[in-house]
């Protein structure tokens, strides 16, 4: 229940109650949960959005740090946890400006993900959206768009017509394109979405 209403602080923009009340949830699960119980990672993932959420970059990075050890402790590889997980990481590193870390960890998700989940799994195509969003930032372009169509083709092979995952999908791409500025050159590959 705490964690819903910091998940409803967050929606209406009151990011420090919500940090709050998952700092309260983090701090019971791990009172009363085993040591390695799952919830806990989720808490402490939980807890590094709202540092987020709060530009405190740096202190998400650490808990998603943790969050992605624990994970990889009491999970199987390539488990949907870890790859979310990673996608976080990948986010805050883009956040912080450290681009090859993003590049490495998103190329090594993709890999991952797609060694141990089944073909069309939706995070792979969340992992192809994560590292075509660094090709982006990182003046790849042309791989950026070609990884974010591939990645819509994939949502929309998966899932029915009209899924939210399409525009999920289209987001995510736009998302990443007006993040960072937008060279002379990138104007034509940004038309043909």
């Amino acid at each position: 229940a705490m964690n819903n209403l910091a998940s409803v602080f967050s929606e209406v923009g009151d990011y420090q109650a919500a940090l709050q009340l998952k700092k309260d949830t983090l701090q019971l699960r791990e009172a009363v949960l085993p040591p390695d119980h799952p919830d806990i990672a989720t808490a402490m993932s939980n807890l590094a959005t709202s540092y987020n959420d709060l530009d405190r970059h740096q202190e998400a990075l650490v808990l998603e740090l943790d969050t992605l050890s624990f994970r990889q402790r009491i999970l199987p590889p390539g488990h949907p946890d870890i790859v979310a997980t990673k996608g976080n990481l990948v986010s805050t590193y883009m956040e912080l400006k450290q681009f090859e870390n993003a590049l490495s960890l998103a190329q090594d998700t993709l890999s991952q993900s797609k060694k141990h989940l089944p073909p069309g799994h939706p995070h792979i195509a969340t992992a192809m959206g994560d590292l075509a969003s660094v090709y982006w930032a990182v003046d790849r372009c042309s791989e950026a768009v070609t990884l974010m169509e591939d990645t819509l083709a994939l949502k929309r092979q998966v899932s029915p017509p009209n899924h939210l995952l399409h525009a999920t999908g289209l987001v995510q791409s736009v998302r990443s394109i007006l993040m960072y500025p937008i060279p002379q050159q990138r104007t034509r590959q940004i038309k043909r979405f």
